[in-house]
């Protein structure tokens, strides 16, 4: 993930929480986002310092749903049908995010954390550590939630997180791509851009 979609997702985050910018109508094309342009400033923390507090805005924790299984699908198809078209019309499937990351980044967190543990409690129950544990095991068999280096914070999800972010990608690329074969454009074998959670680090 890349420094400005970093940026990107915290301000989105902010907007939502502060009830400024209805997600909902953002995806169905009711309401514009434009997103804020930030400067980004040189977070390096030396490693014998206390650990910073996770920005929570772009870290999977236990959040309530923001809307309903069947809405949540529903917004998933409007982006990627919203994003196809897009991208038609620039030619290059790369563009297909560049519609409107914010919103997407901020429909991929919120749908994830639905089945996220509480990170945020686990953190202010760790005493200041830079490894936070958790009851629930990581996809690879630990329990570690979280840990931090002067690169920033290293989040390792669980089981369900993976399957619940490889369920939002089955939705948005089937959305993606059956939008293409109605409009005449090739399918391609792999949708471009896409984030899935194979990795340990951050995803935000």
């Amino acid at each position: 993930m890349r420094i400005a979609q970093m940026v990107q997702m915290q301000e989105a985050m902010k907007q939502h929480s502060k009830g400024d910018v209805s997600i909902v109508r953002q995806l169905l094309g009711e309401e514009d986002v434009k997103p804020k342009k930030i400067q980004r400033e040189d977070t390096y923390i030396p490693m014998s310092s206390r650990p910073p507090e996770p920005n929570w805005d772009r870290v999977h924790s236990k959040r309530a749903p923001i809307m309903s299984e069947e809405e949540f699908e529903q917004a998933i198809i409007a982006m990627a049908r919203a994003n196809a078209e897009f991208a038609m019309k620039k030619g290059d499937t790369s563009w297909h995010l560049a519609r409107d990351q914010v919103a997407y980044l901020e429909l991929h967190t919120a749908f994830v954390s639905v089945v996220s543990p509480d990170r945020r409690a686990a953190f202010a129950n760790s005493g200041g550590n830079n490894v936070i544990h958790g009851t629930v095991p990581n996809h690879l068999g630990g329990n570690e939630l979280m840990d931090w280096s002067p690169s920033g914070w290293t989040t390792y999800p669980t089981v369900a997180e993976m399957e619940r972010g490889a369920r939002f990608n089955e939705i948005y690329n089937k959305a993606y791509q059956e939008w293409e074969a109605e409009n005449g454009t090739i399918p391609h074998g792999t949708t471009k851009g896409l984030r899935s959670f194979t990795s340990t680090r951050n995803w935000l």
